[in-house]
């Protein structure tokens, strides 16, 4: 696929700019004093003696000169089409002069002729003034994608694509350009082979990514996904046959319905198949083969753009995350219990797959009864695994095997098979059972601010059909929305307990919640953590502290899983998320000149991204802050600096800039002078997004603060028309009044006040003020 396997996720400090004569509250920020600690970070290997030197790999030839049936089963399996090189036995695509049209693109697919650029088949697309050989050829079906040779190392991936069935060209993105700078750019990072899609399509890869340079020397043992990507490197075998080796799959005979000794098939399948199948980040370079997945990648959690709240798939997720919320992970099943390992075909066809394990179990369940095969034509993959297209063509079944819930569906707008037969016809509900909780509705409770919000994800985490990868999802959001209750005790006991939980998923919902913005506590000691057996929870430990401004790791665990944390980074050099998460690392650990370079290394990487844009301005305008005192003329370039960039973002976003604007606003106006720049921008964020009270509120102060009342006025009456019980706008129309000496409007509105905020005893006081003004 051409999305992201995994945007890591940015934990650089979000620090409001809210400057303290502008708001109710004082201005956020943290304090770099005394943050002197310098982290000499060293890195050092012992080599343990062993009898047995580190297998390398050998090929899948080797392979198959003994596993004769494998091979066979393997030659006509998607793995093994993974990615070959062209010729007339591996290319689908017609390359006889068709010329594609997209967008104001054009692409014409030839066949080289003497005089012209020729790929190893021959094979090239001429755009953008240029030809380019087709390298590789990438899948077989239902659509099979071109790799062309891309700048300093790199392959890239096309966007047109073929269709084997319809046999003709089409896009990824049909009602959508990609032109030069565009996020989905062909010749972009987000198209580029060597990250998005390499470690996936070939065996033994090693990226070789040179951070200095920009470029790769990417190299791997097999360009395809051969033996070995499964099995490992299989040297020692080949030299002692005898030995056990590769025992990745279920065992014949044991199905998950008669129990397992232990997970160890669990495991270590699922680290196998994972490792492609799944969205997440890698957390070392080159990935070694064999060790817990959780060891080796960051899987993404249920998180909004990937999963609907109820936890379908949405995006692209590769099927790990959506087969881990499943009732079938929970009890054993794996996926060579239903995928034949070599072929990756189903075992059975149709509903036979299913009833291998069901039989005698769900026919006499009153929806099944009503949906009789034999006279409705339906199958169990039709209400338990319902498909999603990606890439334009490819149906992939949803592996959460969910039970249909048009409850949950019909609130939060996630796809309802029932509805997609019965419309808006609710009869059929009645003979549906009623789950024991609801996690989409509980998310939904969350995301709005509901009172019982708590309440309801506490009936989720209590609920034993819910998977703990679901609930550790759930215990993450308890820290995004303040007003869903995050700092509360319940919501602070569920973390706690989670934090120790013996569950990984759990632990790191946990860390995420105490990171999240809606958390409001004192973070708890996260020396366990810090020390966990798995890489990936140590990761989101530093993650978590760093968030907190927790800057002393020069004691041990924390000093070990800060070092895991900067791999994980440097593991990622080639994106700019990564370096702006060292860049926030740098900053809280006071090293103000490391987390500039970071910063500026993640802008040369992404010069047009908004979000690169907007961290690098929002760190440069507290570095001035830093040098106000001590060096006027450093203050005053870094609050250039800081400006173009903020600024820079806000036309880049366009219609998409009301946060920008926001905060572009809140920095203006750290300047009295530029007030009125800040009025101008704060209105602007306003209009684009009328939800964000705080914008029109701070616009209208800062008209106030420079005399300009009957903007203010504006404003305020401006933001109260869509916020009419808004405390801060009503208080600020009450100053306005005073200021104008409108003392009747002034009581007038004060006394309201009192009325709907009977607590607040200075409005009494202000009342009777105004009251001898009335005299």
């Amino acid at each position: 696929s051409r999305s992201p396997i995994y945007m890591p996720r940015i934990n650089v400090m979000s620090v409001s700019l809210v400057w303290q004569y502008l708001s109710s509250k004082r201005p956020a920020g943290i304090s770099f004093a005394g943050m002197t600690l310098t982290m000499v970070l060293s890195l050092s290997l012992s080599l343990l003696g062993c009898s047995t030197p580190a297998p390398t790999y050998v090929g899948t030839a080797t392979c198959a000169s003994c596993h004769t049936s494998e091979a066979a089963a393997w030659e006509s399996s998607d793995h093994k089409w993974a990615m070959q090189l062209p010729d007339s036995t591996t290319v689908r695509a017609a390359f006889d002069g068709e010329v594609f049209d997209h967008q104001g693109e054009r692409f014409e697919y030839i066949r080289s002729t003497e005089g012209q650029s020729s790929g190893a088949a021959g094979l090239s697309v001429i755009a953008r003034r240029d030809t380019f050989d087709i390298q590789y050829a990438f899948g077989q079906y239902p659509l099979q994608q071109y790799l062309i040779e891309g700048e300093r190392g790199r392959l890239q991936a096309l966007t047109t694509v073929w269709d084997v069935d319809k046999e003709e060209w089409y896009s990824l993105y049909p009602d959508q350009a990609t032109p030069p700078g565009h996020p989905l750019d062909w010749q972009g990072d987000n198209l580029n082979w060597n990250y998005m899609c390499a470690s996936c399509h070939t065996t033994g890869l090693n990226r070789g990514y040179d951070v200095e340079s920009d470029a790769y020397k990417t190299t791997w043992a097999e360009g395809t996904v051969g033996c070995e990507a499964c099995h490992g490197p299989g040297s020692n075998h080949v030299d002692a046959t005898d030995e056990s080796y590769g025992t990745t799959g279920a065992s014949d005979g044991v199905r998950p319905t008669s129990g397992r000794a232990d997970d160890l098939v669990l495991k270590s399948e699922l680290a196998m198949c994972a490792s492609c199948h799944s969205r997440r980040m890698p957390l070392v370079e080159p990935v070694p083969h064999g060790e817990d997945f959780l060891d080796l990648f960051a899987p993404r959690l249920v998180e909004d753009e990937l999963y609907y709240d109820d936890g379908q798939i949405l995006d692209e997720v590769y099927v790990y995350g959506s087969f881990m919320q499943s009732r079938m992970a929970q009890v054993g099943v794996t996926c060579s219990d239903c995928h034949e390992p070599h072929t990756g075909l189903r075992r059975l066809e149709g509903n036979a797959l299913c009833m291998s394990c069901h039989v005698g179990k769900v026919e006499s369940i009153p929806v099944h009864i009503e949906h009789n095969t034999e006279t409705v034509d339906v199958s169990c993959e039709t209400c338990h695994m319902p498909k999603r297209t990606y890439m334009g063509i490819d149906e992939r079944g949803d592996h959460r095997f969910g039970i249909p819930d048009p409850v949950t569906s019909r609130a939060i707008g996630s796809p309802s098979v029932c509805s997609d037969c019965h419309g808006e016809d609710q009869n059929i509900e009645s003979i549906l059972a009623t789950p024991s909780s609801r996690p989409g509705l509980a998310v939904l409770a969350l995301r709005t601010g509901m009172t019982d919000a708590v309440g309801q994800v506490k009936e989720v985490l209590i609920d034993s059909t819910v998977s703990r990868f679901t609930k550790g999802s759930m215990i993450a959001r308890l820290g995004q929305r303040r007003e869903a209750g995050a700092s509360g005790t319940d919501a602070l006991r569920i973390m706690m307990t989670a934090l120790s939980s013996g569950n990984p998923f759990e632990r790191v919902g946990a860390l995420r919640g105490f990171a999240g913005p809606g958390f409001g506590g004192p973070l708890p000691n996260l020396t366990n953590v810090f020390a966990d057996e798995l890489r990936w929870v140590r990761v989101e430990a530093v993650a978590t502290a760093l968030a907190h401004g927790i800057n002393d790791f020069s004691e041990e665990p924390a000093r070990s899983a800060l070092m895991d944390y900067i791999k994980a980074q440097e593991t990622a050099a080639e994106r700019a998320e990564s370096h702006l998460n060292l860049a926030g690392m740098h900053e809280v650990l006071g090293q103000m000149d490391l987390a500039s370079k970071a910063y500026e290394r993640a802008e040369r990487l992404e010069p047009s991204s908004p979000e690169v844009l907007m961290a690098h301005g929002t760190f440069l305008g507290r570095w001035a802050a830093a040098v106000a005192q001590s060096d006027v003329s450093v203050w005053r370039t870094r609050r250039i600096d800081a400006e173009q960039r903020l600024r820079a973002a806000t036309v880049l976003l366009g219609a998409d800039a009301a946060e920008a604007l926001f905060i572009l606003g809140l920095y203006l106006g750290e300047e009295r002078p530029r007030l009125p720049s800040a009025a101008e921008a704060l209105e602007e964020s306003y209009r684009l997004d009328p939800s964000n009270v705080r914008a029109v509120f701070n616009a209208g102060a800062a008209r106030q603060q420079i005399g300009e009342l009957h903007e203010a006025e504006r404003l305020y009456l401006l933001g109260l028309d869509d916020h009419p019980g808004n405390a801060d706008l009503r208080d600020a129309m009450v100053t306005v009044y005073i200021q104008t000496q409108r003392w009747e409007q002034a009581s007038e509105w004060n006394q309201a006040m009192r009325r709907d905020f009977p607590g607040r005893s200075e409005l009494l006081e202000r009342q009777a003020w105004i009251q001898q003004r009335l005299e």
